[in-house]
């Protein structure tokens, strides 16, 4: 089954502008070698003519590709619930690198963010009712993704932290 595909605006006006280089060239190369004397500023012509096709032909095949999903990296980390009530930071993910190098805080991105309270409300729910569970602590292993996107980890007394963002695609209990 085939499936036909809308080309889009940008490969429309790729392929337009491609065309357009391509036969401004071709003009360029006739008129050159029916005179079979090269001035100087039809050499010149020609090879910017040449030099703006490979241009358009690399923006095309960079536009093709798609982006590459990042890897995903396996680290231990400790989720932490909501310690806001006592001058804490909101619930989050505090992440240790594998190599052992570094430790820092992340929150979960929206697409993630059901697996990571589903794990935090399945701890609480097994605590019994009359405890503060405020500084609950969870260690487990969790698979993410690296996004680029920052968010903002609320902390107490009114400050905030940027810290990164990540796409959980699984979590364990250690």
């Amino acid at each position: 089954m085939k499936l036909n595909k809308k080309p889009t605006i940008l490969t429309r006006k790729y392929r337009e502008g491609a065309h357009c280089a391509y036969n401004w060239v071709l003009d360029k190369y006739k008129n050159i070698s029916k005179n079979q004397i090269w001035q100087r500023t039809q050499v010149v012509d020609l090879v910017q003519a040449i030099f703006l096709l490979i241009i358009l032909n690399l923006l095309c095949f960079s536009c093709r590709m798609e982006k590459a999903s990042m890897p995903e990296i396996a680290s231990k980390a400790i989720i932490y619930n909501n310690n806001l009530p006592v001058d804490g930071c909101a619930e989050h993910i505090y992440l240790e690198e594998p190599e052992g190098k570094d430790s820092y805080a992340v929150l979960p991105d929206s697409s993630s963010r059901s697996l990571f309270y589903n794990i935090l409300d399945t701890e609480i729910a097994q605590l019994p009712q009359d405890i503060y569970h405020g500084n609950l602590q969870i260690p487990v292993v969790i698979k993410y993704q690296k996004t680029s996107n920052n968010a903002e980890l609320l902390c107490g007394w009114g400050k905030s932290n940027t810290v990164p963002q990540i796409k959980i695609v699984s979590i364990t209990k250690r």
